[in-house]
């Protein structure tokens, strides 16, 4: 999901929606669904949990009362009760999404929509007033809430009818949390794919050891390196010759992937080196600018004049020859490359695919999808032309 950038612009803390949601075990992922299909079905049976609570929000609806008191309306008091409710629970479910913690944005939402069942049934006891509810103040100066608001409007001869239908908004909005979180937890079985499945490149023709720049020839000399390092590599998978690395920190952990494909004596082949297009165009982009950049400076310490230009293109958003990783929250002085590289125009998204030459090497750029996840592959392998 990508927020447009006109909207981020404004309201910058948006753009953490774009971000991926916070890992949470399957095991307390069922848990939470497990407790929710409880709640719903004695919703649906008319009790259950539902009932207690609803008993925290008595106070809250009470609380709405008196805050809107203040404002001088008589109509915004009898309806800030309702108001403070439902706002309470949107607010805080709005607030867990954009931390984007799973168990707290889909405990608000459910019990936000769950409000909507006690306020359907006290609408719909706007002219029989048979229920007996709670009130702040003078109880002999208590008045019914929806008998005043559905009067002022005009519809008190619909409030069955209103009340009903906002139950069953409350029943389908509940569903529709319950059916997220299902989709939440199949969506993160194995058999979904969060990195490409790259088919092994076909093997050089020449069957010769290569080094490629700083990181060796080699996975040993290359784990010593300090791209390796600062990077923090570790090894997540082997298939077919090729060894996926990946950083070990949770926040960039599926933002990205190296792949080396390796011949059977152990000697390095091909390196493709994998960026989600969010990673590179979201609020992590100078991470995965830098990540890029040292890529590409480590397998070529010496590069081509072309090649040379990519890399400066891609630091230079950041202040040209300057580390383009930048404190968290701060504003960078960013600047439109006046005349950018094909490799570069394939790096923001601009292109689909370019082929570069630097010595004995070559670097293929190339924009993919795969399992509706956009990526942009960097592969380094020695040149066939």
């Amino acid at each position: 999901m990508k927020i447009p950038d006109g909207i981020t612009d404004q309201l910058s803390s948006l753009s953490a929606l774009g971000q991926d949601w916070e890992p949470v075990s399957t095991l307390a992922l069922v848990a939470w669904l497990v407790f929710y299909v409880v709640v719903l079905a004695g919703a649906v049976i008319g009790g259950g949990l539902a009932r207690w609570i609803d008993l925290v929000f008595v106070p809250i609806h009470e609380g709405g009362h008196l805050l809107f008191a203040w404002f001088g309306s008589h109509w915004l008091m009898v309806a800030g009760g309702t108001f403070l409710q439902l706002f309470v629970p949107f607010a805080l479910a709005a607030y867990f999404a954009l931390r984007r913690q799973i168990p707290g944005t889909a405990f608000c939402a459910f019990f936000f929509f769950e409000q909507f069942l006690p306020i359907g049934v006290y609408m719909a006891d706007a002219r029989s007033q048979s229920l007996q509810y709670v009130t702040v103040g003078d109880p002999d100066k208590a008045e019914h809430d929806w008998y005043y608001l559905f009067s002022q409007a005009g519809v008190l001869d619909h409030d069955t009818a209103i009340g009903g239908f906002v139950r069953g908004l409350g029943f389908l909005g509940m569903l529709a949390v319950v059916l997220w979180l299902a989709w939440r937890i199949w969506s993160q079985q194995p058999k979904r794919k969060t990195v490409p499945n790259i088919e092994p490149p076909a093997q050089p023709p020449v069957a010769s050891t290569f080094t490629f720049g700083n990181l060796g020839s080699t996975l040993e000399t290359a784990g010593r390196s300090p791209f390796w390092q600062w990077f923090h590599l570790e090894q997540t998978s082997e298939q077919n010759g090729v060894h996926r690395f990946q950083p070990n920190g949770p926040k960039f952990h599926s933002l990205c992937y190296l792949d080396v494909l390796c011949s059977p004596t152990g000697a390095m082949q091909t390196m493709t080196l994998g960026l989600q297009r969010k990673f590179i165009e979201g609020t992590d982009e100078p991470f995965a600018r830098d990540l890029a950049k040292s890529f590409l400076c480590a397998a070529f310490p010496e590069r081509s004049e072309e090649l040379d230009r990519v890399v400066d293109d891609i630091g230079s958003e950041f202040g040209g020859a300057r580390p383009v990783i930048v404190a968290q929250g701060a504003q960078s002085a960013r600047r439109t490359v006046a005349a950018p590289s094909a490799g570069y125009l394939v790096f923001i998204g601009q292109g689909k695919r370019c082929r570069l030459k630097s010595g004995t090497f070559e670097i293929e750029e190339e924009n993919v999808t795969e399992s509706l996840i956009d990526w942009l592959c960097l592969r380094v392998k020695p040149s066939t032309w």
